[in-house]
């Protein structure tokens, strides 16, 4: 029998004898091994499985004799534990139960154990490419003043098409305006070019969104007059859609993230063709999804062809930086080459600066992120000139105080502290608590305030804040990311007597090359876990010194363990303890964990230099995908290698973003430590190369 089938049977036993709780992480505790061992094998669930179990039980007796080893340190030191999953990732994923004794709360519990983990992770990877994108802009920034930089040519290249699409565009409307013919231009091209689309019929709204969930894509002139044509149509609408008069049922759909199955489950739901439906999109329809593109011009098609019916609302993803570093430029490069991309991504850069930024009901507010302070009214959106909307194409670093408060829509988050307003973790957007919220909801005579912006296991949460009032965070792309994760996605449904009801869904591929990708993206987050570890090691060090016992092999409890863990990698929400028995096992003889062993098998690669302070090499290594990418950004001559001066650029923008104490001091000497042939240059190969884990 296998070791997981053995450890399924001890699971069975432990529950049924009450020694195992309704976490998977729940320890033995006290309980001596002349009551365990008859216990264990205790009405066997077939003779087979029965035998293994008492064999399983022999060893634990004979090797561990009087001690009482946790729950932990007996299945690592049986072997139960593989390094690439944890009990609880192994749990979430069978669902196990035996005639009712072994209860679904296990599994329930590993689910959230797993998914907390994909979030805490999120999280961090949005703080990286927020930092990323605000250098980012601040390249775009030195390619105006700097005319050496070769992106200058690509700013010179958009200012010289606006011409062409301008003439493009009068060619376009003169063509025959009751076509609503979709052609087939190529094997998976279609031309729009006799479709009127500020006219846009419903039928023909339809065939094209048929093409397009087919796998066909737009020609270039028509992609470009859906986006131009939507963009027209959005400038025309106020910040603050107002639609407190009407008595119509109003949908509210979450995040999408490019997630085309969710959408089309959405449309297949909700009937447009009933004229009292209103179906509002709150943001973040790219990025982070294999299928962005599709779902924006879904998106775009029905505003244009149900513009009273369908409102589209600005995400923080909705930004021409952040979408650049998120992967949803690429995408449209992959498809139509780097110089029709170039076009095509100011007219994306004008379309998401068109976007209105908020809605509102008889009962509610509707924003993809928040509030952005304590003292925000519903009169501040209405008062902001919408050329001030228009302006902002990206909000990564807002400068004025109305890009600030514009900043704060799309990227706060409710907060269960009364905290009043806090800092985002994020590094854009505030932090407001239950008191700001009820303020808000008060003052502007509302019920809710319903958002989007963060995935939630369920696909919905209500957070209430007093007084029947609510913060509603809807999620509706679900198996985020790209099928592969774990959470619900849904909508909400805001009645005309100002009830609410959701609709929640799962679209988790159970097939067989589904499932394989789950497994490789768990290992690829472990991974990442492993790395952020090696990068606070000298941290670690510190805080495990002033907590360790003995000197010649310090140890840790586990208990130890996870508190300087999450003390010291500082991510809400990391289920340290449920990732303890893979990152760091307990010994089998003393249930301790071993701190030299575990910070040497989570030590760095960083170009296998001995001539770097610790913390620089670290900081170096946290930070080298983002500096590799402005890197090839300055790469002025682009032959792949950064000259002293290029590395100066790169290290100056990073430290701009860095807390003092990971700052990097030394250019010149990090520079000479790299440069191993001391040439004067490092090429983007053997830089990127230099990095890892030991």
């Amino acid at each position: 029998t296998s070791p997981h089938t053995i450890l399924r049977n001890i699971m069975f036993r432990l529950a049924r004898f009450g020694l195992a709780g309704t976490s998977t992480t729940a320890r033995l505790g006290k309980v001596s091994n002349r009551v365990l061992a008859p216990r264990l094998c205790h009405r066997s669930i077939s003779a087979a499985s029965s035998t293994n179990a008492a064999a399983v039980i022999q060893r634990i007796q004979t090797n561990v004799g009087g001690e009482e080893p946790s729950l932990h340190a007996l299945l690592s030191s049986l072997g139960l534990l593989g390094a690439a999953s944890s009990l609880y990732m192994y749990l979430s994923q069978k669902q196990i139960s035996d005639a009712g004794h072994v209860t679904r709360c296990e599994a329930n519990a590993a689910a959230e154990q797993s998914f907390q983990l994909f979030v805490a992770l999120d999280a961090k990877e949005e703080m990286e490419k927020v930092r990323l994108a605000q250098i980012i802009h601040d390249l775009h920034a030195l390619a105006r003043e700097e005319r050496g930089l070769r992106r200058y040519v690509t700013v010179m290249k958009r200012t010289a098409t606006k011409a062409f699409r301008s003439k493009r565009r009068q060619s376009r409307n003169i063509l025959n305006r009751h076509e609503t013919r979709i052609h087939q231009i190529g094997d998976d091209l279609i031309s729009l070019d006799d479709v009127d689309l500020c006219k846009l019929s419903t039928r023909g709204a339809r065939d094209i969104i048929e093409s397009i969930t087919a796998g066909s894509k737009l020609s270039v002139p028509s992609l470009q007059g859906v986006v131009e044509s939507a963009t027209e149509l959005l400038q025309k609408e106020p910040n603050l859609i107002d639609l407190s008069r009407t008595n119509k049922t109003i949908t509210f759909v979450g995040d999408l993230h490019g997630s085309m199955n969710s959408l089309t489950h959405i449309l297949k739901k909700i009937d447009l063709r009933d004229r009292n439906r209103i179906i509002v999109f709150a943001g973040d329809f790219v990025d982070r999804g294999v299928k962005s593109l599709e779902v924006l011009v879904t998106l775009l098609v029905l505003k244009l062809a149900y513009p009273e019916q369908v409102y589209l609302l600005r995400g923080n993803h909705e930004d021409t930086m952040v979408a650049s570093v998120y992967g949803f430029q690429d995408q449209i490069r992959k498809i139509y080459g780097d110089d029709d991309t170039d076009v095509i991504w100011d007219c994306v850069g004008d379309l998401f600066a068109s976007l209105p930024l908020a809605l509102r009901t008889k009962t509610a507010f509707a924003v993809h992120g928040g509030l952005p302070n304590a003292s925000f009214d519903l009169k501040d959106l209405q008062k902001l000139p919408r050329k001030a909307r228009f302006a902002l194409k990206t909000t990564v670093k807002p400068e004025s105080a109305e890009d600030r408060a514009l900043t704060g829509l799309l990227w706060s988050d409710p907060t269960p502290h009364d905290v009043g307003i806090a800092e985002n973790p994020r590094g854009l957007g505030v932090l407001f608590g239950p008191g700001v919220a009820q303020e808000f909801l008060q003052r502007n005579n509302l019920q809710y305030l319903i958002r989007g912006h963060e995935c939630v296991a369920s696909g919905i949460r209500d957070q209430h804040c007093g007084e029947d009032k609510s913060v509603i965070t809807v999620f509706s792309a679900a198996a985020y990311p790209n099928n592969i994760g774990e959470n619900k996605g849904a909508f909400l449904h805001l009645l005309p007597d100002g009830s609410y009801s959701h609709e929640s869904y799962s679209l988790q591929d159970t097939a067989e090359s589904t499932e394989k990708v789950k497994n490789e993206t768990t290992e690829n987050a472990l991974e990442k876990v492993r790395a952020m570890i090696g990068c606070s090691r000298s941290k670690l060090e510190k805080a495990f010194s002033k907590v360790q016992r003995g000197d010649s092999r310090p140890t840790v409890t586990v208990e130890q363990w996870v508190q300087v863990m999450s003390s010291s990698i500082d991510f809400a929400g990391m289920p340290w303890t449920a990732l303890q028995p893979t990152l760091a096992p307990t010994s089998f003889w003393s249930g301790m964990i071993d701190v030299d062993e575990f910070l040497k098998s989570h030590s760095l690669r960083v170009h296998d230099s001995e001539h770097m302070d610790n913390n620089e090499a670290e900081t170096l290594a946290e930070n080298h995908e983002m500096l590799l990418t402005v890197f090839m950004f300055l790469d002025v001559n682009g032959d792949g290698t950064l000259s002293l001066k290029e590395w100066r650029t790169g290290l100056n923008l990073l430290n701009k973003r860095l807390p003092k104490e990971r700052q990097l001091k030394n250019p010149e000497e990090l520079f000479k430590a790299l440069d191993k042939n001391a040439d004067g240059e490092i090429s983007f190969e053997e830089f990127a190369s230099g990095f890892g884990m030991a």
